[in-house]
This record gives C-alpha cells, sequence and structure tokens, in this order.
C-alpha cells in the first residue's frame, strides 16, 4: 500500500473561510488515505493551526508536522516539500489548497494513476463553485473543461495535485515566486521525464474570488513575462478593456454576481494586461537566473 502524505500551506484560513476550511478537511481525510499530515501556517493567531490539529487529531490519529511562516507562497510550499522529503517515508506528497473541496470518488480515480511508476503528478481539475467563468466561457464558445485543462498546462496548479518522491527530491522553487510556483513545479516535474495525468472527478474551489490589489497584479505581471507564461499584447489589452466589459458585466448579471463583480472582474483583467505592457520584468529576470540558471520555459510533453 502506498503512502502518502498530506501538505497544506496555510494563512489565516479559518478565520477567513471559517466552515468551508473545516469542510476541505473533513472531505480530504474521507477522501484521501494519507499516513502523514504537514501545515505551514502563517497566520496571524492561532486559530488555523488549532483548527486543523484538533480535526486531525479526533478524526485521523496520523502523524502531525507543524511548520511556522511562509512569507510567500514559494516559501510556504518549499518548506511543506523539505518536511515531506526529510521526516517522513512517503511516496507521494499530496498538496491540497484550503479552499478546495474534493469532490466524492477523486482518490479512486487517481489510485491508478499513482500506480504507474511513470507518472510523476497528478491533478484534479479545479471546477468553480459559482458558475460565473462557466457563463462567460459558454458566451465565448467555449468548452469549459477544456479551458481548465489548457490553463493548467500552461501555468500548473497545486489546488489538489500529487507529487511522487523522486520527481520532487531536488525541487528548489525560487522564494519570490508568490504567485506561479504552480508553473514552476509542474515544469520541474516535466523537465525530469515523468508523466502527468489529469482526474476529471476534480475538486470544486469554494473561494475563486479572493480580491487581488493592483500590487499584486503587477507582480503577477512581471512573473508571467519572466516566465514566459504570458507576453505583452497592445492588441490583447484593447480587446480586454474594450471588448471585455460589456461581456463581464454580462456574465456577472446572468451568472447572478450582480453588476459589482462584473466590474471588478473586468478591472481586474484589464490592469494585468495593462501591467503586461509597462511593467520592467528584467529585475525578475535577473533574480531568477542568479537563483536559477536554467531556461524558464516548459518541455513539450503531453498531458493527458
Amino acid at each position: 500500500m502506498m503512502k502518502i502524505a498530506l501538505g497544506m500551506i496555510t494563512k489565516n484560513s479559518y478565520r477567513e473561510l471559517g466552515d468551508v476550511f473545516r469542510r476541505v478537511l473533513l472531505r480530504a481525510i474521507s477522501e484521501i488515505p494519507f499516513d502523514v499530515a504537514i501545515l505551514c501556517d502563517d497566520s496571524d493567531d492561532d486559530s488555523t493551526r488549532t483548527e486543523f490539529l484538533n480535526i486531525m487529531r479526533s478524526v485521523h490519529p496520523s502523524k502531525i508536522i507543524i511548520g511556522r511562516g511562509g512569507r510567500t507562497r514559494a516559501i510556504a510550499r518549499q518548506k511543506v516539500v523539505d518536511y515531506f522529503l526529510k521526516e517522513t517515508d512517503c511516496e507521494w506528497l499530496f498538496f491540497l489548497d484550503d479552499d478546495a473541496l474534493l469532490n466524492r470518488g477523486f482518490f479512486k480515480e487517481a489510485k491508478r494513476y499513482l500506480e504507474d511508476d511513470s507518472v510523476g503528478l497528478v491533478w484534479g481539475l479545479n471546477y468553480d463553485a459559482t458558475i460565473e467563468r462557466r457563463t462567460y466561457l459558454e458566451r465565448l464558445g467555449i468548452n469549459y473543461e477544456k479551458y481548465l485543462i489548457e490553463q493548467f498546462w500552461k501555468r500548473g496548479g497545486c489546488h489538489d495535485v500529487f507529487l511522487r518522491r523522486e520527481a520532487i527530491e531536488d525541487l528548489r522553487i525560487p522564494p519570490i515566486l508568490h504567485v506561479y510556483e504552480d508553473y514552476w513545479i509542474l515544469r520541474h516535474v516535466m523537465n525530469k521525464g515523468y508523466d502527468i495525468r489529469i482526474v476529471k472527478t476534480g475538486i470544486v474551489h469554494m473561494n475563486p474570488g479572493r480580491p487581488i490589489s493592483p500590487s499584486l497584479l503587477m507582480y503577477m505581471a512581471k512573473l508571467a513575462k519572466s516566465l514566459k507564461i504570458e507576453r505583452a499584447s497592445v492588441k490583447s489589452f484593447l480587446k480586454t478593456c474594450i471588448g471585455g466589459l460589456p461581456l463581464n458585466i454580462w456574465t456577472g448579471v446572468k451568472a447572478g454576481m450582480g453588476l459589482k463583480r462584473g466590474f471588478i472582474r473586468w478591472k481586474d483583467k484589464t490592469l494585468f494586461r495593462l501591467f503586461l505592457l509597462l511593467t520592467d520584468h528584467s529585475r525578475v529576470d535577473r533574480l531568477l537566473k542568479v537563483m536559477y540558471s536554467e531556461d524558464c520555459s516548459l518541455s513539450s510533453r503531453r498531458i493527458r
């Protein structure tokens, strides 16, 4: 029987998500037969750690490892990886986000991929709890599930991902990656020659609408340009800025989210495209090259 470690990174999760966080933990316990639970928490108080410990101790008497800190997501994920490698003998690390509710049957589908020695990463589709994005894509004539898979291929995903020990034993995530650390992990596993598999059962992303500040959007744009995830384009900016407003407003209303939500969605997309055009990512390039002297492009292996 394969041994699995559950890994989570959190910041004020219980305070902000409340019962959602509890449901995520309880569903994980019922779906994934993990032997070790690893948490790296950077919360302002003890409520998230306390809730995590209480649930794990009362329902699943596994080994529990608690780490503190994690100024960026990259640092927090690396800490969990290091705990996994140094303090467990588990074959697989399963990262689960604090708002990712596993659908029933997730592990049943994933198990056959985990037993394949050629596979180094197994990821589950991240369905939205609201119909907003599905409605938006349908209006554009885009298949929802196909879009989710293409986005994963483009930038990775750590909402719900199994990582084989041998595939990440030399993983070093650049600490500056507060976003796109999932891209770095995917690229690392693929460049080592492992196959990728996708679990269609997936998860429900319970809180997809967390606010994004302009400063974070600018940071995301710099990283996206440096990692070659996105390209600056005047055409894309104008398309998003001019054509995107009525479409996002329509989607917000159609999905029952309201005018305000549609406007915020349009504003965030427009600012991101603007920052792609205007921001200088050379400093990010230099930092990445100093820390890791390797190309930032993904190898062209096929995801199934």
